[in-house]
């Protein structure tokens, strides 16, 4: 299933060469890309909107570069909701609970790829998007931020029948 693929992808590569600024904050990165929902092909996303909430409120608003990467620092001890896409894309978004992130614990790197296309205003089945497509929180035994799989589960469904939907009203 392409979808499901889509969404674990969204935060398994947890570590690499990049650090947060320092303990008390978790680093996010990763790339925004614009996919046909006819043939799932793929191209960088520029300029797509990101808005980080922390705890219901705008925390920062910002744009991907040209390439469609970001990277930026978010501090440890909240709930977060990313939000990708903007007026030219149909918005999607991840939660990620770091209140439990010790600020002992260094070198906590996130990386989240998303997936943004774009819909007529007229379609319908755009309502799956209004919940998250994952949701992220820090395990303490494995030391990780990790997706809450059943939730994945669950929802990918919904969001893989609405995406073939959607597909469907474009042509």
């Amino acid at each position: 299933m392409k979808t499901i693929a889509m969404i674990m992808a969204l935060g398994l590569a947890l570590s690499g060469p990049m650090k947060p600024i320092s303990n008390e904050y978790v680093l996010i990165h990763g790339n925004v890309q614009e996919m046909q929902l006819n043939t799932y092909d793929l191209q960088d996303a520029k300029a797509t909107r990101c808005i980080v909430y922390r705890e219901g409120e705008i925390y920062v608003a910002f744009n991907t570069d040209e390439n469609g990467d970001y990277l930026f620092n978010l501090p440890v001890g909240h709930d977060y909701e990313l939000v990708f896409g903007g007026d030219d894309y149909v918005n999607k978004s991840i939660t990620m609970d770091v209140t439990n992130l010790p600020a002992e614990k260094k070198g906590v790197t996130f990386k989240c790829d998303m997936r943004v296309f774009k819909a007529k205003p007229d379609i319908k089945q755009l309502s799956v998007f209004d919940e998250p497509v994952a949701k992220f929180s820090y395990d303490k035994r494995t030391r990780k931020v990790l997706p809450d799989l059943e939730y994945l589960d669950e929802h990918s469904w919904d969001v893989e029948k609405a995406m073939k939907k959607i597909a469907k009203q474009m042509k």
